[in-house]
């Protein structure tokens, strides 16, 4: 169904990318019309018309007899809300299309016409839908390496079973969604264009609206040199994309991620993992999920195979254990074939929580070997429940022992001199390998503090007392630092102080109990004057 074009305006795309780069240069300058291949089977098959632009000072290669030419990926991408959840999807994907011939054009530069199977320096070139759909120039995706522009060649498949054969696949029924909004994106992948070192701007898209038939009628013009999750915070007020480095490759991630509040206090969690251009790619997604915060509705979406492609697209499985909820797959090294997320691919993973976000790390791992192995992107993951995570002083645990409860709902350990408690919070991921675990303390008075770790909760976690407070860790305690408030508050570890991990001897699948001893010198409760925060608990993963 068409929508009002008034409900469709984007900001204006970004001014066209600069002519003159280094050596070659190869943006997809365009998306042209679309031309609908098949309608049967519940499936439409689609092919745009692309324009690619040599953006650089050197020629591009471009044979039509050998693999000295570019390929070019085409996904197409939906956002919807379902019950006030905003979705990012990857719909359907083509295979690769592989261009034949180069016409020196000057869409975008100016240009300088190159030799025989070339696209010269400033030139452009255009393919029809019909050119870009032919079937015989349609290869394998998994037979790409971004990193290099290399591919399979000569081109080796069975003769294509019908008309929708490895053209972009999409499920007709997810053409239909009222009010949704859909982004076709193409990427063109290029040895020359590699060695120049000028493939992140490799992607670009463009809205296209789709109607009865279906027809698709694009919306506005070709965003250049961005992939298609970059406009997801444009269409929803609560997303946002951050652009990762994978270590030891240097290819481009991104992430994508939205949470809304969906009320009763469940919000929905919602991310995008986006392969650019890294061969490394992508197997695990993992978030830590606080102790006493609920989990529901996991999902994960991505674009199928098709055509005899022999990629498994199987969802990766959702797992929690330990405190922490992972997306994953096999790894290459157990099964190359298995779903890992390639280049020109994006996953949608989501979940719903029972606790609102703050910022927070997420674990991505490696779908092909290499060191490291993981690496963290920070957005937003459940907080803990609460300020702190249990044994308040607000009399919902044992009582303070001189009725110096602190205020109900307040997240803190019993009152001091000051009128409130102290309370404790936790950032950072506890993990053995990638310890970026913070214990955060606050509401105290200027004087020195005690960080400690404990093997269990004490009194059940309601608490028992000790001097001011109520002491929430105990069992096996280890000190693990000593500083000075700063403002009445405080964090561990600070500068030169050791991990978490290693100051407590921390071993994977453990679960310990933290909180924050401070000296209370005033005459207020007891002889002791000394109090502690609320208690934090922390499942510690490998």
């Amino acid at each position: 169904m068409l929508r009002p074009l008034t409900l469709l305006a984007l900001a204006a795309p970004p001014a066209w990318p600069q002519c003159g780069t280094s050596g070659v240069d190869l943006v997809v300058a365009d998306l042209t019309a679309i031309t609908v291949f098949s309608t049967s089977g519940g499936v439409t098959a689609l092919m745009p018309g692309v324009a690619i632009c040599n953006l650089g000072t050197a020629p591009a290669s471009w044979s039509a007899t050998s693999a000295a030419h570019p390929a070019v990926l085409f996904t197409l991408y939906r956002y919807a809300t379902d019950g006030g959840r905003g979705r990012f999807e990857a719909l359907g994907q083509s295979w690769v299309h592989h261009q034949s011939s180069a016409l020196q054009q000057a869409l975008c530069c100016v240009c300088t016409p190159g030799a025989l199977q070339q696209l010269g320096a400033g030139c452009s070139t255009t393919s029809s839908a019909s050119a870009v759909g032919q079937q015989s120039q349609l290869g394998l995706r998994v037979s790409v390496d971004p990193q290099t522009g290399a591919f399979d060649w000569p081109l080796s498949a069975p003769p294509p079973a019908g008309s929708a054969d490895r053209r972009l696949q999409v499920a007709s029924a997810d053409l239909a969604v009222p009010n949704a909004r859909y982004f076709l994106e193409a990427q063109v992948v290029s040895g020359d264009d590699a060695a120049s070192g000028q493939r992140a701007n490799n992607a670009s898209y463009r809205e296209v609206l789709v109607g009865a038939g279906p027809v698709f009628t694009y919306v506005g013009a070709t965003v250049v040199g961005q992939p298609a999750v970059t406009v997801w915070p444009a269409l929803d007020p609560n997303a946002a994309v951050v652009t990762s480095t994978v270590p030891g490759e240097g290819g481009t991630l991104r992430l994508g991620y939205a949470v809304t509040d969906v009320g009763d206090g469940w919000h929905a969690y919602e991310y995008v993992l986006h392969d650019l251009d890294s061969l490394a790619g992508a197997r695990s997604f993992a978030i830590a999920i606080p102790p006493g915060v609920q989990v529901r509705g996991l999902g994960f979406v991505g674009a199928a195979t098709h055509s005899g492609d022999p990629v498994d697209d199987a969802p990766w499985a959702a797992s929690l254990a330990g405190g922490i909820l992972t997306f994953a797959t096999d790894g290459h090294a157990v099964q190359p074939l298995a779903n890992g997320l390639r280049a020109g691919s994006a996953f949608t993973l989501r979940f719903e929580a029972s606790a609102p976000p703050q910022p927070g790390p997420i674990l991505v791992s490696r779908f092909r070997p290499g060191t490291p192995d993981a690496w963290i992107v920070n957005a937003l993951a459940p907080a803990p429940v609460g300020p702190g995570a249990f044994c308040f002083g607000d009399g919902s645990g044992a009582a303070c022992p001189c009725a110096n409860t602190s205020a109900v709902g307040a997240g803190e350990g019993c009152r001091n001199s000051l009128g409130s408690g102290a309370r404790l919070a936790r950032s950072g991921l506890p993990s053995v390998s990638n310890d970026t675990f913070m214990l955060h303390g606050s509401g105290m008075p200027n004087s020195s503090v005690l960080y400690f770790q404990g093997t269990s909760a004490a009194g059940g976690g309601a608490g028992t007392i000790f001097g001011d407070g109520l002491r929430c860790a105990a069992g096996s305690v280890v000190r693990l630092g000593t500083t000075t408030n700063l403002d009445g508050a405080s964090s561990h570890p600070g500068p030169g102080s050791l991990p978490v991990s290693v100051a407590g001897l921390v071993t994977a699948g453990a679960t310990h109990v933290y909180q924050v001893w401070y000296r209370n010198a005033a005459a207020f409760c007891t002889a002791s004057t000394f109090n502690l925060s609320n208690g934090i608990a922390a499942t510690w993963v490998p």
